[in-house]
């Protein structure tokens, strides 16, 4: 049996860690249930993005396809293999449209300041082909915060 202190010191360990796991899990590291594929109500574009939206702010004006946006973001594979992030909680990307995926300029062009989207990207809007990234189907959760055209 352990004394009253060993049990207190397991106890904030035990609490450390359960911490250590929500801080993870709010900062958007977690695969979403969804990343295998789009479900049967999210929308789609002619392309093939399927894309949920998450959170809407006010309506507002859109980036252009040469933008530069300011995002958190969070990327997996479809297996739910994180592939790329600036997670809430963390510092922002800065990220020019004009050398972003196409899914990124197409799907960006939908956001207004202040939505966070889900977006199942194809590979013909991914990396298809390109050696050395990810392939296949790409999901992406993207929380524009602003954008400078």
């Amino acid at each position: 049996m352990l004394p009253r202190v060993s049990r207190a010191v397991v106890a904030l360990f035990v609490a450390a860690a359960a911490c250590s796991s929500e801080a993870s899990r709010a900062r958007g590291t977690v695969p979403p249930p969804d990343v295998a594929g789009p479900p049967p109500d999210a929308l789609r574009t002619p392309s093939g993005l399927s894309y949920r939206v998450l959170a809407s702010g006010p309506r507002a004006a859109h980036p252009g396809p040469n933008a530069r946006v300011l995002v958190h973001y969070t990327g997996w594979m479809t297996d739910g293999t994180i592939i790329d992030g600036a997670p809430i909680g963390g510092d922002p990307a800065m990220v020019d449209l004009s050398t972003a995926l196409p899914g990124w300029r197409e799907g960006l062009s939908l956001m207004a300041p202040g939505d966070k989207y889900r977006f199942w990207i194809p590979p013909a809007l991914a990396f298809e082909g390109e050696a050395g990234k990810p392939q296949g189907m790409l999901v992406y959760d993207i929380y524009l915060l602003r954008f400078v055209d």
